[in-house]
Parts: structure tokens; C-alpha cells; sequence
């Protein structure tokens, strides 16, 4: 990796994270997407599967960027925030035989 460009940049790609983060709901544990953020989106009472799918992959990037920064708090912040989604995802957005 190039670490002088990721750390360059890491306070921009944060503030991008952090606009999706505050849209997130800890009692559902689902980011809330109030319109299609990415193409194709099934809106569940703006809850969506694949807005908060994508969250999850973009956070555990951001995860092991974090590690590679040696950001370890920040690193395990957005790992378990990632795991806390899932659980979300799973909760209420399976229906027994599929995503919705």
C-alpha cells in the first residue's frame, strides 16, 4: 500500500464515511438510506439491504486501512460498527428466504 497517499487522504475519506455513519440507527443497528444512494435499492421503510451491505464492506476497508495507519481504536471502532450492521442486516432486512 502506499501509505503517504492513504494518509494524505484518510481525513477525506473519513468526513465521506461519517456523512453514511450519522444516517446510522443503533437501535436497529441499519444505516437509514432516505433516498437510492446506490443503484437499485429495495427501500424498506428507508432501510435498505444493499446501502447498508455496502456500508459494511466500506467500513472493514476502512478498518484495515485504519490498522495499517497503526489507528488501532479507530480500527476496531469501524470493525465492530461493521459487525453491529450485519447483525442489523440479518435482524430485519432477512425474511426467511432472502434479503429484501
Amino acid at each position: 500500500g502506499d501509505e503517504v497517499w492513504l494518509t494524505q487522504w484518510m481525513p477525506t475519506i473519513e468526513l465521506s464515511v461519517r456523512f453514511i455513519e450519522d444516517l446510522y440507527n443503533p437501535s436497529l443497528q441499519l444505516v437509514s438510506a432516505p433516498g437510492p444512494l446506490w443503484i437499485d435499492v429495495f427501500i424498506r421503510a428507508n432501510y435498505t439491504t444493499d446501502t447498508n451491505a455496502f456500508f459494511v464492506h466500506v467500513l472493514n476497508e476502512m478498518s484495515e486501512a485504519e490498522t495499517f495507519l497503526g489507528n488501532h481504536d479507530i480500527a476496531l471502532y469501524y470493525a465492530e460498527l461493521a459487525h453491529n450492521i450485519t447483525q442489523g442486516i440479518n435482524n430485519h432486512l432477512w425474511n426467511g428466504n432472502n434479503y429484501i
